[in-house]
């Protein structure tokens, strides 16, 4: 192994390890502001990228989302057009009344091609889809919603401090 690369696995291990230690100082942290706030502009991904917000509703309107606590919810979509289609990334962000709660839903939350991550009392939730004209559609986590959930990962970890 070069000296190259030993230097980049110790600087991945520390990264984790560092980004270990803040969602570990932030078990407990709670959100209480807007959530719109925590989305990222669409030029963020790559330029090309527009967004599409989808009408707000209330989670108090909905029986288990106010049993499981969820408080606030907020979802905007992301679209690329391509060669003979677009793609579209999806992200949703939810606040609980609390950190365990989130912690508490996020395993339920979890469904194949969807990324899902809980930090204090939100969860960033994405996923993503390709569409291209004689194809099927394909259903995934996009690179580009892979870097969207970057994004919005350190808003929250930020939002959170």
């Amino acid at each position: 192994m070069s000296r190259r690369s030993v230097c980049a696995a110790a600087l991945l291990v520390l990264a984790a390890a560092a980004a270990r230690a803040d969602t570990e100082a932030c078990a407990d942290c709670r959100y209480a502001g807007d959530l719109s706030a925590l989305f990222v502009a669409p030029g963020a991904i790559a330029p090309g990228w527009e967004s599409v917000a989808e009408a707000p509703a209330d989670p108090q309107d909905d029986p288990d989302l106010r049993v499981a606590g969820v408080q606030a919810s907020h979802s905007l979509h992301y679209t690329h057009a391509v060669h003979g289609g677009s793609e579209v990334c999806s992200a949703e962000i939810w606040r609980f009344a609390s950190p365990a709660q989130a912690r508490a839903a996020e395993p339920d939350l979890r469904r194949d091609g969807w990324r899902v991550a809980a930090h204090g009392n939100l969860v960033v939730m994405l996923h993503g889809v390709s569409l291209r004209l004689g194809e099927r559609l394909r259903p995934g986590l996009l690179p580009a919603c892979r870097r969207l959930g970057e994004l919005l990962d350190e808003n929250a970890r930020a939002a959170l401090r």
